[in-house]
């Protein structure tokens, strides 16, 4: 069989593949309005009330993020606050250079490391720059993006093509750029909220 050949029973094969997804998606969703047709008044009551409490239940997520700091990236000044914050706030940094016990314990020897923290256990730990682009100039959309890729934040925009440079999508987070030789040890239980 020729190369020719090859090419269009591949194509075939994805055409096939793609048609099939696309009525699987089809009966998928003539099933939920077909569901939907058939709801009577109290069931649309119910999935209001179902839906207002989701709202609400939301609304109070926000307020209490945000009462616990949530939407600002700070600096803790010691480990006693670093372990209290760590109780109640999904994000945080801490200067690695005043923190000797935790950056033993945490297997911080390259500096800036971010250590993502999920559930009280690290997922993964940046060292260095290279995740970030490879420069220390890099924008906040970039680390945003990074971080969002081990989920520990919501991004909802463009991977980032240049890291010194912003890319609209990340919810709502305010951040400050550390200096060099800043170490940041950061991000307890992913949230997905905007923060």
């Amino acid at each position: 069989m020729n190369l020719g050949g090859m090419e269009a029973i591949a194509q075939q094969v994805a055409g096939k593949a793609i048609l099939d997804h696309a009525k699987e998606t089809e009966q998928k969703l003539d099933a939920k309005l077909a569901k939907l047709d058939n709801m009577d008044e109290d069931d649309l009551d119910k999935l209001r009330e179902k839906r207002k409490a989701q709202l609400i239940a939301a609304q109070k997520i926000k307020q209490d993020n945000l009462s616990n700091g949530h939407g600002r990236y700070s600096e803790l000044p010691d480990q006693p606050a670093f372990f209290e914050a760590t109780k109640k706030s999904k994000f945080c940094k801490i200067d690695a250079e005043k923190s000797p016990y935790l950056t033993e314990k945490l297997n911080i020897f390259v500096m800036p490391t971010i250590l993502l923290i999920k559930g009280g256990h690290t997922i993964h730990q940046i060292r260095g720059f290279e995740e970030l682009g490879g420069t220390d100039d890099f924008h906040e959309d970039t680390l945003a993006f990074v971080l969002s890729q081990y989920g520990v934040l919501n991004f909802d925009g463009e991977p980032p093509s240049d890291p010194t440079k912003a890319s609209a999508g990340v919810n709502s987070i305010a951040m400050k750029m550390l200096g060099k030789g800043a170490a940041r040890a950061g991000a307890r239980e992913g949230d997905e909220a905007d923060y």
